[in-house]
């Protein structure tokens, strides 16, 4: 394989944040896989958007089982049964760790949530069982993510029948061990007293977010409501904007529907795509910072 593909450099990548859990889970594995190895190949069918089974016949005519020096091509329900024992709470420590490869120094946070369509069942299977054909439930993501390298540095997932604006205080919170918070941004729906006072009391930081239109005569309550409408800059706040971006960015290049049928494996495949996310543009800033570089040497040179 080419040393400048840029699959090639994806693997390398997610090897170097697969280096973060143990190697086997167990003192008894048979030790013909490792769980790099494995990690590395569930976030390739992430980004290539096919199946275990056709993963596998992928690598049968590639020199990726080299690349992460397998011993053998795996069974498809190997990789299955990795991606069960995998748990959510271990692929959110290898998100956030994913961050801290790109050194962030002062962290501008945004916050947001969007919902990712289950997979709909055949008409036949919905007669048959007696089921509705409208299926209401949708898996939520509340993400937050460093604003400036526009990477998910913290998240939770949950099934839910509409969006809510939950979760703001455990995904900053993860967030926020990464370094110091600078400011945080949201949308109106997180505008809540003890979002204001965590942000600004316990963080030490900012919270930015826009005054909601309330009736004549209405004051605005809250002491530290009050001290964050003072200190409101609109133009950090609509940086929040590139929370968007991210969210539209998994939903086209990784798939906008889970295929997976229960919520605990729906879960595990959106955490696998906000890593499969993670670890793409970590190769796209790690090329830029090189071809930066690259450039200022020749300036120089000349």
């Amino acid at each position: 394989m080419n040393k400048d593909s840029y699959y090639l450099k994806f693997i390398n990548q997610a090897l170097e944040v697969a280096s973060a859990i143990p190697k086997y889970f167990s003192k008894f594995s048979k030790r013909i896989f490792n769980n790099r190895q494995k990690l590395t190949l569930l976030v390739l069918k992430q980004k290539l958007r096919t199946t275990y089974r056709d993963l596998v016949e992928l690598l049968k005519i590639t020199s990726i089982p080299s690349l992460i020096k397998l011993k053998r091509i795996p069974h498809f329900t190997t990789l299955i049964r990795f991606s069960k024992r995998l748990s959510p709470l271990l692929v959110r420590k290898l998100i956030t760790y994913s961050c801290k490869i790109s050194k962030p120094k002062k962290l501008k946070l945004g916050i947001d949530a969007t919902g990712l369509t289950l997979l709909e069942p055949s008409t036949y299977y919905t007669i048959r069982t007696g089921k509705s054909t409208i299926r209401r439930k949708f898996m939520q993501i509340t993400a937050c993510v460093l604003l400036d390298k526009q990477l998910v540095s913290s998240c939770r997932i949950k099934r839910l029948t509409s969006i809510r604006n939950i979760d703001f205080l455990t995904t900053v919170r993860d967030s926020a061990r990464l370094g110091r918070v600078e400011f945080v941004s949201a949308d109106k729906g997180y505008d809540a007293e003890k979002h204001y006072e965590y942000v600004m009391n316990n963080l030490g930081s900012v919270l930015y977010i826009p005054i909601k239109k309330q009736r004549k005569g209405y004051r605005r309550r809250g002491f530290w409501r009050k001290k964050a409408a003072k200190l409101f800059n609109e133009d950090l706040y609509h940086q929040r904007s590139k929370i968007e971006t991210i969210f539209s960015v998994i939903k086209r290049k990784y798939g906008s529907v889970l295929g997976a049928k229960s919520c605990l494996t729906q879960g595990r495949e959106l955490h696998q795509k906000i890593l499969t996310y993670n670890l793409d543009r970590l190769c796209k800033i790690i090329d830029h910072i090189t071809l930066g570089c690259h450039q200022s040497f020749l300036g120089r040179v000349s």
